[in-house]
Protein backbone atom coordinates (compact mmCIF):
# COMPACT_ATOMS: atom_id res chain seq x y z
CA UNK A 1 0.00 0.00 0.00
CA UNK A 2 1.12 3.43 -0.86
CA UNK A 3 1.73 6.34 1.87
CA UNK A 4 -1.38 8.03 0.52
CA UNK A 5 -3.79 5.12 1.55
CA UNK A 6 -2.01 5.03 4.82
CA UNK A 7 -2.82 8.75 5.36
CA UNK A 8 -6.49 8.06 4.26
CA UNK A 9 -6.72 5.11 6.59
CA UNK A 10 -5.10 7.66 9.53
CA UNK A 11 -7.64 10.62 8.77
CA UNK A 12 -10.33 8.53 8.55
CA UNK A 13 -12.96 8.97 12.06
CA UNK A 14 -13.29 4.55 11.67
CA UNK A 15 -9.42 4.79 12.71
CA UNK A 16 -9.37 6.70 15.16
CA UNK A 17 -12.42 4.80 16.76
CA UNK A 18 -10.92 1.68 16.26
CA UNK A 19 -7.34 2.74 18.15
CA UNK A 20 -9.57 4.07 21.00
CA UNK A 21 -11.83 1.16 21.47
CA UNK A 22 -8.37 -1.23 21.16
CA UNK A 23 -6.55 0.83 23.60
CA UNK A 24 -9.37 1.08 26.21
CA UNK A 25 -9.81 -2.73 26.06
CA UNK A 26 -6.26 -3.96 25.95
CA UNK A 27 -5.39 -1.61 29.46
CA UNK A 28 -9.19 -2.56 30.69
CA UNK A 29 -7.79 -6.25 29.88
CA UNK A 30 -3.91 -5.44 31.52
CA UNK A 31 -5.73 -3.67 34.42
CA UNK A 32 -7.45 -6.48 35.72
CA UNK A 33 -4.99 -9.11 35.02
CA UNK A 34 -2.31 -6.94 37.22
CA UNK A 35 -4.78 -6.59 40.35
CA UNK A 36 -5.79 -10.19 40.38
CA UNK A 37 -2.24 -11.10 39.94
CA UNK A 38 -0.43 -8.53 42.50
CA UNK A 39 -3.74 -8.90 44.90
CA UNK A 40 -2.83 -12.78 45.12
CA UNK A 41 0.72 -12.22 46.07
CA UNK A 42 -0.41 -9.21 48.26
CA UNK A 43 -2.11 -11.98 49.74
CA UNK A 44 0.92 -14.26 49.47
CA UNK A 45 3.10 -11.76 51.72
CA UNK A 46 0.36 -10.39 54.26
CA UNK A 47 -1.53 -13.19 54.90
CA UNK A 48 0.17 -16.68 54.05
CA UNK A 49 -1.74 -19.06 56.67
CA UNK A 50 -5.04 -17.83 54.91
CA UNK A 51 -3.65 -19.83 51.71
CA UNK A 52 -2.88 -23.00 53.75
CA UNK A 53 -6.00 -23.43 55.08
CA UNK A 54 -8.58 -25.81 53.44
CA UNK A 55 -11.28 -24.77 51.19
CA UNK A 56 -13.41 -27.29 53.28
CA UNK A 57 -13.67 -29.29 55.70
CA UNK A 58 -12.12 -33.11 54.60
CA UNK A 59 -10.59 -31.25 52.00
CA UNK A 60 -7.59 -31.62 50.65
CA UNK A 61 -7.41 -28.62 48.55
CA UNK A 62 -5.83 -25.42 50.58
CA UNK A 63 -7.31 -22.43 49.55
CA UNK A 64 -3.70 -20.98 47.53
CA UNK A 65 -3.97 -23.71 45.20
CA UNK A 66 -7.52 -23.34 44.79
CA UNK A 67 -7.38 -19.85 44.27
CA UNK A 68 -4.24 -20.13 41.88
CA UNK A 69 -5.73 -22.52 39.64
CA UNK A 70 -8.81 -20.37 39.71
CA UNK A 71 -6.47 -17.14 38.41
CA UNK A 72 -4.90 -19.39 35.72
CA UNK A 73 -8.08 -20.03 34.09
CA UNK A 74 -9.47 -17.17 34.29
CA UNK A 75 -6.09 -15.46 32.83
CA UNK A 76 -6.51 -18.10 29.70
CA UNK A 77 -10.61 -17.02 29.47
CA UNK A 78 -9.15 -13.37 29.27
CA UNK A 79 -6.64 -14.01 26.64
CA UNK A 80 -9.56 -15.90 24.32
CA UNK A 81 -11.62 -13.08 25.29
CA UNK A 82 -9.20 -10.64 23.73
CA UNK A 83 -8.41 -13.08 21.10
CA UNK A 84 -11.68 -13.38 19.49
CA UNK A 85 -12.68 -9.47 19.93
CA UNK A 86 -8.84 -8.71 18.03
CA UNK A 87 -9.95 -11.24 15.12
CA UNK A 88 -13.23 -10.28 14.84
CA UNK A 89 -14.68 -7.01 15.80
CA UNK A 90 -11.09 -5.29 15.15
CA UNK A 91 -9.92 -7.12 12.15
CA UNK A 92 -13.38 -6.24 10.54
CA UNK A 93 -13.12 -2.67 10.91
CA UNK A 94 -9.51 -2.64 10.32
CA UNK A 95 -10.42 -4.51 6.87
CA UNK A 96 -13.49 -1.96 6.27
CA UNK A 97 -10.87 0.71 6.40
CA UNK A 98 -8.51 -0.62 4.16
CA UNK A 99 -11.48 -1.22 1.85
CA UNK A 100 -12.75 2.28 1.94
CA UNK A 101 -8.93 4.02 1.65
CA UNK A 102 -8.54 1.78 -1.43
CA UNK A 103 -11.39 3.36 -3.31
CA UNK A 104 -10.63 6.35 -3.00
CA UNK A 105 -7.35 5.89 -4.71
CA UNK A 106 -7.46 7.34 -8.78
Amino acid sequence: MSSVIYERMRVNPKFQKLVSERGRFAWTLSAIVLILFYGFFMLVAFNPGLLGEKIAEGSMWPIGYTVELVLFVFFWLLTLVYVRRANGEFDDLTAELVKEAQKETP
